[in-house]
């Protein structure tokens, strides 16, 4: 009599003893067999290392066979113990054969899920109709094509899932993991290692010591805690939250709202998303972003470019460079150095002991600074600067429009210049010091602290500026050369 009649045989003269009474029963120690399935709904396999190989079989039964690791035709045949205890079929190394490699093949029929516990050696698991549960210690895993879920702990070694058509849940410490085309969701946690991902179509929920992350082309949304090590995400579609202590961040090409905390650096570029940023420490770059971006950090340096929609940043002890912005841009801050340069919406300002300068403002300035220097250069639209420092600069590059400008100092200087064929009038008083002029229209007053005068005879807008120190009005030849010098 035959391996796999044998097993077939014990199988059937056991339904009825198993049915009555759930303990584990031994079908057999045979290398070969198959079982034909009635109420068995999983397969546990556990003890078993070398090369274990796991696929869809036929409907109604269970096939096996265990070989010396190998193979090919002549390979001896190693025997395995195959047990049941009620609805749950086991497979164990046979009698004596509990330290040996083994190549196992089992085809599983359509309906029974897999638990498998692996040390060391390979498993491949491809295209179960049920899920899997896997535990491997130093194995290599690779897990493809199934239709249930899939839950999967890994202490060192490595495992790539691919093609899932559920829910995905990875967990462990010290591997490296690949996974790739998820229908569902992926639930990751892990410590060290290296994880990357892509083609999640579900929330990912990521937790995170000291790994490395990759996350490419997925729907999310993604939920990540992480603390050490590395995260990089492009082309995710439903945007993120994210908590980071030490983890450097990299953001590209994606949709829909961020919002991150985080004390470590961070870069962005082509966005096209929601960006919420409160950070402390890190420097943060974006380059490119098609949506709102709002900053909240402290100790930082802020370098932006080609920001198409509202920029809002507030913090201290910054240093902000912003260049080619799209939108509206307002900056709260203290102790700290802010420069704009090209600004298509308006530009609002607010800094205590620190350098402002603004240049190529399309709409206009709104500017407060205490114990600072204000230079505002290539204006279009109005200005209204409320300083109380060194000096301040405003040149235009054309006065257009019908709103009036304000210019205070409290403290120090004024200069400004008017560029462009606009005209405007000019109201300028010198409180405690003088004032020149070379522009034409302009006149000041004999005391040398009043001027006034319309340029080209425009009656609005009006330009008005009051200093404590002296106030410089000229051309915008004129006050570009002043500031060269």
């Amino acid at each position: 009599m035959s391996a796999r009649t044998i097993l077939v045989a014990l199988a059937t003269c056991l339904l009825g003893a198993g049915a009555a009474r759930a303990e584990t029963v031994l079908l057999g120690n045979e290398a070969a067999g198959i079982f034909e399935i009635s109420t068995e709904s999983r397969l546990d396999v556990a003890g078993l290392s070398g090369e274990l190989i796991f696929r869809v079989g036929k409907p109604g039964e269970l096939r096996f066979l265990a070989t010396a690791p190998e193979g090919g035709k002549a390979a001896e045949e190693i025997p395995v113990s195959l047990l049941r205890d009620g609805s749950v079929l086991e497979l164990r190394p046979g009698p004596g054969n509990a330290e040996r490699a083994v190549r196992l093949e089992a085809a599983l029929p359509p309906g029974m899920w897999l638990k498998l516990a692996v040390r060391g050696g390979e498993a491949s698991i491809s295209g179960l109709k049920d899920g899997v549960d896997v535990v491997a210690h130093d194995a290599a895993l690779d897990v493809s094509v199934v239709e249930g879920g899939a839950s999967v702990e890994v202490h060192g070694g490595k495992v790539e899932l691919r093609g899932m058509a559920d829910d995905v849940a990875l967990r462990g410490d010290g591997f490296t993991a690949r996974i790739d085309a998820v229908a569902g969701a992926a639930t990751i946690g892990a410590r060290g290692g290296t994880v990357e991902a892509s083609g999640v179509a579900g929330t990912l929920d990521v937790d995170l010591d000291g790994t490395d992350f990759r996350l490419r082309d997925s729907v999310g949304p993604l939920r990540l805690s992480a603390s050490g090590g590395r995260v990089e995400v492009a082309g995710l579609r439903n945007g993120a939250r994210m908590h980071l202590g030490g983890t450097p961040l990299v953001i590209a090409e994606s949709d829909g709202r961020y919002d991150v905390d985080t004390d470590a650096d961070v870069e962005f570029r082509d966005m096209s998303a929601s960006l919420h940023f409160d950070s402390y420490g890190g420097s943060l770059r974006g380059a490119g972003n098609d949506g709102v971006l709002e900053i909240k950090t402290s100790n930082s340096e802020v370098a932006l470019e080609r920001i198409s929609g509202e920029t809002r940043i507030a913090g201290d002890g910054l240093r902000v460079e912003a260049a080619t912005m799209g939108g509206a841009v307002v900056v709260y801050a203290a102790g700290s150095t802010l420069a704009i340069d090209g600004a298509a919406g308006p530009v609002e300002i607010e800094n205590d002991y620190g350098d402002v300068t603004v240049a190529g403002a399309a709409k206009g300035v709104s500017i407060k600074s205490r114990d600072g220097t204000v230079v505002v250069s290539g204006l279009n639209g109005a200005a209204r600067i409320d300083a109380d420092g060194p000096e301040v600069r405003v040149g235009w590059a054309s006065v257009a429009g019908s709103d009036d400008s304000e210019i205070r100092n409290a403290s120090g200087d004024v200069w400004v210049s008017i560029g462009g064929n606009g005209g405007c009038r000019i109201e300028a008083s010198a409180k405690y010091g003088r004032i020149e002029s070379s522009l034409e229209g302009v006149a000041v007053s004999g005391d040398g602290n009043h001027a006034s005068g319309r340029i080209r005879r425009a009656n609005a807008p009006t330009i008005r500026i009051e200093s404590e120190g002296n106030v410089v009005l000229a051309s915008g030849a004129a006050a570009a050369q002043d500031e060269e010098n």
